[in-house]
């Protein structure tokens, strides 16, 4: 008997594809919980969440991450801009650059202000920028005489 290894080894290669290529359906949430060995710190994450990556939600380098998961927003700072996605890591928006009305060119910083479900965005203008949670413009400031990068 005469057995067909090239067979044999393209039908696993096959089948190893169809499996490995399938869809599954898994919460974008990993909770991490102490053990007796290894305990949970303040400062260290107590959950990792995939954000949905796309081509309108891609993000380069992160400088600031914010979260307020009573309202089901994280805030990412990348790429001189920010992107808004949900606590489950849906993308939502992403805010606008440019140079228009409600456009900015490049975000410095930003800050959250949990009560009133707004956040802060400090652009390198020297102009501060206030957002509600799903990133629609509410005003604009002007700021005068700051000497350098402020962390708002």
């Amino acid at each position: 008997m005469k057995i067909n290894l090239k067979g044999i080894f393209l039908f696993a290669v096959v089948v190893s594809l169809f499996v490995g290529c399938t869809e599954n359906e898994q919460s974008n949430i990993v909770t991490l919980e102490p053990t007796e060995s290894e305990k949970l710190e303040s400062g260290k994450p107590t959950q990792i969440i995939k954000l949905e990556t796309s081509a309108e939600s891609n993000l380069g380098v992160v400088t600031k991450v914010l979260t307020d998961f009573d309202a089901h927003r994280i805030f990412v700072l990348s790429d001189d801009n920010v992107s808004i996605f949900d606590s489950e890591g849906k993308f939502i928006t992403k805010l606008k650059k440019g140079r228009g009305p409600g456009e900015l060119t490049m975000v410095v910083s930003i800050s959250l202000a949990i009560e009133e479900e707004l956040f802060y965005v400090l652009d390198n203008n020297n102009r501060v920028y206030i957002f509600d949670y799903d990133g629609n413009l509410i005003d604009r400031q002007n700021l005068k005489n700051i000497a350098g990068v402020i962390d708002i």
